[in-house]
């Protein structure tokens, strides 16, 4: 095992800092959470829409460089062809955007209704679990 630590020492460590920062979190929640909002409060006030005109910026760049003449080079060898055709690429972009909204979906929309009931009723609270 101690083997095995050494020869995969950035894994190690990249495990030994989540799992700290999960039972920091875990163990002391009502000051990870302030400390988490604010730092959140602070990024969107000083860099909210920095984050916006960056995204658009990047997407711009990518646009023009796929539209000019560095969007024709090809990566790997020159006479390789590609692996995957070209609706196989698009079938794995399109499924990979809706595993990931899937999953974000899965835990928003739980928590919203929970938050956000979406009809009120004079039952007890028992009768609506």
């Amino acid at each position: 095992m101690l083997k095995y630590i050494q020869k995969h020492s950035i894994l190690s460590i990249s495990v030994g800092i989540i799992f700290s920062c999960t039972l920091l979190v875990f163990f002391a929640t009502e000051a990870s959470y302030n400390a988490i909002e604010i730092a959140s409060l602070w990024v969107r006030n000083y860099f909210g829409y920095f984050y916006l005109y960056l995204g658009l910026g990047l997407v711009l760049s990518l646009l023009v460089i796929a539209f000019s003449r560095y969007g024709n080079i090809r990566l790997g060898k020159p006479t390789s062809k590609p692996e995957h055709s070209l609706w196989a690429w698009t079938a794995m972009l399109y499924s990979a955007g809706m595993g990931s909204g899937i999953l974000l979906r899965a835990v928003q929309e739980p928590v919203f209704m929970q938050q956000n009931p979406p009809y009120t009723s004079n039952l007890p609270a028992d009768t609506l679990h």
